[in-house]
């Protein structure tokens, strides 16, 4: 008898330990408590709720690891279920898993542009009709639920990218051998993406192109390139992409967080195989890395921090949405004045002596389903060269984008034949043995 009353006082016991130490896990793990996948998720299942005429939540892919998380990206715009004459933007956060702050901010810029639409508000309302976002909070949900840099398989997803690829600790086996860089490579092979904003923390500055070439005045190495080189054959959009840079600085400067500070990839540190690089070398996208806070911010309880860089980054960012409209842009058609697959591409005449890395052009391509393109260049005159299959070559000569406005629209329509579309530019190869030894694991 002694036993039996001995197990029904302990059983009691044990049931209640066991009660505690599982909501002490659950509370660990809580959404309202931890940033997680799942918060991400129904905050942007809530926004389409909220604002179903302007927004489209879709699955661009799976993480890896034993849960497969989904990537969302939330798409923008006064029609989401059409596809019109409007840049494309991409803006988005937690490509490593433990800078929870990027993917706050994604979603503070969402609710932000949904309440200012519904109060009417002229700018945003602006942007929201002339333009389509698409957004995505977290690119590596996997790392977020541990709250750790690498995904699933310990790779820095930001240097799994085929710009500049190189075989280095936490690289992958290969450019784009991971899950969720494919995930984002065959989003940005769907979508044209004109402007690429990434968010991260862990510094508070604005990271321009490239990661992978600096110039004489870098610390990285090799720094054999001078100024007029990088600006004149590799980077040729340097003066649009480093004004608006320096606009960025000045305007979160303004909102208080005066120790924001601009810089050129390169220039402060080496990175090779990042998305920035590949957004731009491959699909054309201006494309910039946000690093918004010294702070990551692992928990909602960070509300005041969330808060506060929100508000010193939400008007430069507004800005950058609206001049990705600049440049040159219009709608190429063809046979039946149906829209083309084409590619757009600023001619160039000089070529360079350099073999490693590659010359560069700016360039773009069409959406297909509406024949619409957007080249975001500083004012200036251009040449353009048109390829698209089933099409000759067309070039335009002297077109010309004023000062005034920086925006110039220029429709075109090709004459059917035997032409190709320009292949996508071959990414440099870069050795291993070219990486200084303290960048490596950066």
């Amino acid at each position: 008898m002694a036993v039996s009353y001995s197990r029904l006082f302990f059983l009691p016991c044990l049931l209640i330990l066991l009660v505690f130490f599982s909501c002490s896990l659950q509370n660990d793990g809580d959404d309202d408590i931890r940033i997680l996948p799942g918060y991400i998720e129904e905050e942007l299942v809530a926004f389409t709720i909220r604002a179903p005429l302007i927004t489209e939540l879709r699955i661009t892919g799976y993480s890896s690891g034993p849960v497969s998380y989904p990537i969302y990206a939330l798409k923008m715009t006064d029609n989401p279920q059409e596809q019109e004459n409007e840049p494309e933007i991409q803006f988005t956060g937690g490509i490593h898993g433990n800078e929870q702050l990027s993917c706050i901010m994604v979603l503070r810029m969402i609710e932000y542009m949904i309440d200012l639409y519904e109060e009417d508000d002229p700018v945003i309302t602006g942007i929201i009709n002339n333009s389509e976002l698409h957004f995505s909070p977290v690119l590596n949900p996997y790392g977020l639920s541990r709250d750790e840099r690498y995904n699933a398989n310990s790779v820095d997803l930001n240097r799994n990218f085929s710009w500049a690829w190189v075989d280095g600790l936490f690289h992958g086996d290969a450019p784009i051998d991971q899950p969720e860089s494919q995930a984002i490579r065959d989003d940005a092979l769907e979508h044209p993406y004109v402007l690429a904003v990434h968010g991260h923390t862990g510094a508070a500055c604005i990271n321009t192109l490239w990661d992978y070439i600096g110039t004489t005045k870098s610390s990285g190495t090799p720094s054999t390139y001078t100024i007029d080189d990088f600006i004149s054959l590799y980077l040729p959009s340097y003066p649009f992409i480093s004004e608006e840079a320096l606009h960025y600085k000045n305007t979160v400067n303004a909102a208080g967080d005066d120790g924001f500070w601009m810089t050129e990839g390169y220039d402060w540190y080496a990175a090779f195989g990042t998305l920035q690089d590949w957004m731009y070398g491959v699909r054309g996208a201006i494309a910039y890395t946000l690093e918004y806070d010294l702070s990551s911010g692992h928990t909602l309880l960070y509300e005041e921090l969330f808060q506060e860089v929100f508000d010193n980054h939400k008007d430069a960012l507004i800005d950058l949405f609206i001049d990705a409209r600049k440049g040159i842009s219009g709608i190429i058609t063809g046979s039946g004045e149906l829209p083309v697959d084409a590619k757009v591409e600023v001619t160039t005449v000089t070529k360079s002596v350099y073999c490693d890395p590659v010359t560069f052009s700016p360039f773009c391509f069409t959406d297909p389903d509406a024949g619409d393109y957007h080249l975001p260049v500083q004012p200036g005159t251009y040449n353009l060269e048109i390829t698209a299959d089933g099409y000759l070559p067309e070039t335009i000569n002297g077109i010309v984008v004023p000062e005034e406005t920086g925006i110039v629209i220029r429709n075109i329509q090709l004459t059917p034949g035997k032409g190709e579309k320009s292949p996508l530019f071959m990414p440099p190869e870069i050795p291993a043995d070219n990486i200084p030894p303290d960048l490596r694991e950066e």
